[in-house]
């Protein structure tokens, strides 16, 4: 590319990042008014760390936060305040880790690329991070982590190896950034930075809602709706004395799986095709259709023994979300599933009852410790069929199945306010970043924790 290279040309990637040629974004008449172009070396200090020996206990279990990938990768907020380990001074002392100041925003290179986040205290890291500490006149922590927020899909593609992607150190001092006045860095910040407060806050709800729904189940299929004093021990715990236990197999017409030879041939598009629901379809709330894929009639008659009716409830036997069940509604019907337990309940249990108990603790025990060998850890027909069921009176069923779907309905409502919020923040974060839209003449106010560090 020349130097005459247009600053749409670059923002064709939709980011206001260079990570092509660091030379070429010289032409000032293309930058939004106001804007320049600097290198990150230029306008912050950059640093990565290092893991002490983990053979020397004395180094380790110390008051210095070490932040690691696992640290960056399950936030659930834009700060970090504390890590998994920690280490002690002799352990900073005697490795390549430093200590960061707060404020400064961490990245991750390695595994999880892109993963960031600000500093709320001083915290060393492990090699595969890198720190920016921000030159407070010159560039504000929050609105980079918001800039790498935006090209984290980039990062994710520049990353070299198949196990745990990498990305050099030596790239990043190299990568040129769209920078606005540091007032407007704050106040694209601080825009971007509310969003983020009200996702991590339905997040919370999210989070209390999903504890409460657990709860209640584990409490509902145990006392029943009232907390009832009159139990009984049975073989799967505590219940309440006027509830059944039966097997799988005496409340279910019929338990079955799914065709389990190879189908990828019988592959068609939707068009043609009959659904094929997979382990990765199966969620507690339905059949999740986001990669359904679709078999052929014919195929699919050649396997009418696992062919779905409105009603079953479909069962993962194996992978990472073994013992997930939901039920198959009427858009299903007719189709067919492969490797999934098919129950197909009797008159004496009600579909979305079995599925919320199969999705319970207490079904789930009985699963994790019924699967059998082999990497994938099955859970065959036979566990299904003898798996012990507490049965109440259908009236009861119907309160609790009521119970638990008005949970969810108040998760699901959450979710769909996190994703719309999730939406809206990546349009800002394009035309903010890009400066398609300006802040220059709107009255923002920053808060502290933004200003006080750039």
């Amino acid at each position: 590319m020349s130097e005459q290279t247009k600053l749409n040309d670059i923002a064709n990637q939709e980011t206001g990042v260079n990570f092509r040629s660091p030379s070429v974004l010289t032409r000032a008449e293309q930058l939004p008014s106001g804007w320049d172009v600097a290198g990150a070396n230029s306008i912050t200090k950059i640093k990565t760390g290092h893991t002490p020996s983990t053979d020397t206990d004395e180094y380790w279990n110390g008051n210095i936060p070490w932040i690691a990938i696992h640290d960056l990768s399950g936030l659930d907020t834009v700060e970090i305040d504390e890590t998994e380990d920690n280490i002690t001074e002799e352990g900073l002392a005697n490795s390549g880790a430093k200590l960061i100041p707060e404020g400064a925003l961490a990245l991750c290179r390695t595994g999880s690329i892109g993963e960031s986040a600000i500093l709320n205290r001083e915290m060393a890291t492990d090699q595969s991070t890198v720190t920016f500490e921000c030159y407070p006149d010159l560039s504000n922590p929050y609105f980079l982590m918001y800039i790498f927020q935006w090209c984290q899909p980039e990062l994710e593609r520049l990353g070299i190896g198949s196990t745990h992607p990498s990305i050099q150190l030596d790239f990043f001092p190299d990568l040129q950034f769209l920078t606005p006045p540091l007032s407007e860095q704050r106040k694209i910040a601080t825009v971007l930075y509310t969003v983020d407060q009200a996702i991590e806050k339905t997040q919370k709800a999210i989070n209390s809602l999903s504890n409460i729904k657990l709860g209640v189940k584990q409490d509902i299929f145990a006392t029943g709706l009232s907390n009832e004093q009159d139990t009984k021990e049975t073989r799967i715990g505590e219940v309440s004395s006027s509830w059944e236990i039966r097997s799988a197999s005496e409340v279910c017409d019929e338990i079955t799986v799914g065709i389990v030879s190879g189908a990828t041939e019988h592959y068609v598009n939707s068009d043609d095709g009959v659904p094929f629901v997979r382990s990765k379809n199966v969620r507690e709330h339905g059949i999740d259709d986001s990669s359904l894929r679709y078999i052929s009639k014919r195929f699919n008659e050649q396997n009418s023994k696992s062919i779905l009716n409105e009603g079953d409830v479909l069962t993962v036997r194996t992978g990472v979300n073994l013992g997930e069940s939901c039920v198959v509604n009427e858009e299903y019907a007719g189709g067919n599933c492969f490797s999934l337990i098919i129950s197909r309940p009797g008159n004496k249990i009600l579909s979305k009852y079995l599925q919320y108990y199969i999705n319970s603790k207490k079904a789930i025990g009985f699963i994790d410790a019924w699967k059998a060998g082999g990497g994938q850890n099955n859970f065959n027909i036979g566990s299904m069929r003898r798996l012990p069921i507490p049965i109440p009176p259908i009236e009861i069923q119907e309160k609790v199945v009521e119970i638990l779907d008005n949970v969810n309905e108040e998760i699901e409502k959450e979710q769909e306010i996190a994703e719309r919020l999730s939406r809206i923040k990546r349009g800002l974060m394009q035309d903010l970043s890009s400066g398609k839209v300006r802040t220059t003449d709107t009255n923002i106010e920053v808060p502290d924790e933004i200003a006080q560090h750039g």
